[in-house]
């Protein structure tokens, strides 16, 4: 029996190594030993917490790798299977960390990861200072408010971070967003950094504090107001020297709009300014800036929507005597101008009715004043449906010519306007 199984043993191993041979090479072309390039693996940081110090990454915040294995398992592999990372505590002299790569999952026949690449940081201490928190609207609120006061709570924040970037902060700010808005509100808004020529400070390891607290967002009321036109009124006193006269007061602007509560705004409704022209022999002239304007508005809590708004008064003295001129006129001969005509016509009532029109003015405004020169028309924005109306003769008259006459009160018949086929 033995002989049987050592004769040819020879040829016997030899043809075992030969059938080892065969299936390795059978093995390796049909699944062959294959190198494969992934790029741009980002790279996390563990093990970060360093005493008093910040870092910030220089190089390595991505990674290339080699896989080499089998072709079947290399070709599955995806870069969302590898993970790379750089530990903190294996930092060096050179403030270098070698950068590791690890499989996320399990892969049988797991190739080999070549990488030979590391993380260059910089280290720093960590500092803490106390800024101001400056707020900043942006937009524009609804078109019948106006801004109010933006304040944020707290108004104070600590910024902690590496001495270099903590050095570089100039002011500290948040952008409020009041674009439309047409009510009081509260909002939360990220606080952000900036320099002395106004860039913003940036790093992963700045970061901001209340009471001990990090904190993302800080809180910041908003007021919005309400807005309400008041007219200026000039309020003229004395007398002109002998053989002058005032001719008129002229106001630039003839209102301004002004802001705040629904509540104090109800409190004023004009604003009246003083002149006094006693003794006066030229034009008197006063130009009331912003402040004296609010100064003149008392204690009433409201502000100029317009600063820097000036209202210039002007009482406009002349040597030139006053003139006053009696016209006499009858309505239909004259007639007169329907305005806001709405397909009406008008027939007056009283058409033998005489009227008297007393006009006063400077000589040289008076010398040519005739009926002739004066407009009249009536209003016909009440007229809504045919009938009887009594409504207020108006008219327009030459620059400078003023009429002194009680107002005129007209009866008139309103009907339809035959409309033609």
């Amino acid at each position: 029996m033995k002989g049987k199984i050592t004769h040819n043993m020879g040829l016997k191993v030899f043809s075992v190594l030969i059938a080892v041979i065969t299936w390795l090479v059978i093995i390796n072309l049909a699944d062959p030993t294959k190198s494969r390039s992934i790029k741009d693996i980002e790279v996390e940081v563990v093990n970060d917490s360093l005493d008093n110090y910040v870092y910030e990454v220089k190089e390595g915040h991505t990674v290339d790798v080699s896989l080499v294995g089998k072709k079947s398992v290399v070709d599955g592999i995806r870069k969302t299977d590898l993970r790379a990372f750089a530990d903190l505590t294996n930092i060096n002299e050179f403030d270098a960390v070698p950068i590791e790569v690890e499989f996320k999952r399990n892969i049988a026949d797991a190739p080999e990861i070549v990488c030979n690449k590391m993380m260059k940081v910089s280290l720093e201490k960590i500092e803490e200072a106390l800024f101001n928190i400056y707020a900043t609207p942006e937009g524009t609120v609804d078109e019948d408010h106006h801004l109010g006061d933006y304040v944020a709570e707290p108004n104070a924040i600590n910024a902690r971070g590496g001495k270099s970037v903590i050095d570089r902060i100039d002011r500290i700010y948040v952008d409020v967003d009041v674009n439309g808005a047409d009510k009081n509100f509260t909002t939360e808004v990220e606080p952000r950094a900036y320099d002395t020529a106004g860039r913003l400070v940036e790093s992963n390891n700045l970061a901001f504090y209340v009471d001990g607290n990090q904190v993302d967002t800080v809180k910041v009321n908003v007021k919005i107001l309400d807005k309400k036109e008041i007219e200026i009124r000039p309020v003229v006193t004395g007398v002109p020297a002998s053989g002058y006269t005032h001719v008129r007061t002229e106001v630039v602007p003839e209102s301004i709009v002004v802001a705040g509560t629904k509540n104090e705004l109800s409190k004023i409704d004009f604003l009246e300014l003083d002149v006094n022209i006693d003794g006066a022999v030229e034009t008197y002239e006063q130009n009331v800036n912003n402040e004296e304007l609010l100064n003149r508005l008392g204690d009433l809590d409201v502000r100029l929507v317009e600063e820097g708004e000036v209202v210039t008064v002007r009482a406009l003295i002349e040597m030139e005597p006053m003139m006053t001129q009696p016209l006499e006129f009858n309505l239909v001969q004259k007639g007169f101008e329907l305005r806001n005509n709405d397909g009406w016509q008008v027939a007056v009532v009283n058409q033998e009715a005489i009227y008297k029109m007393d006009l006063r003015g400077l000589r040289g405004a008076m010398e040519n004043v005739t009926m002739d020169s004066v407009q009249l028309f009536v209003d016909l924005a009440e007229v809504t449906k045919p009938g009887r109306y009594e409504v207020k003769l108006q008219y327009e008259l030459p620059e400078g010519v003023e009429c002194v006459s009680d107002e005129y009160l007209v009866e008139i018949d309103a009907s339809r306007r035959p409309t033609v086929d």
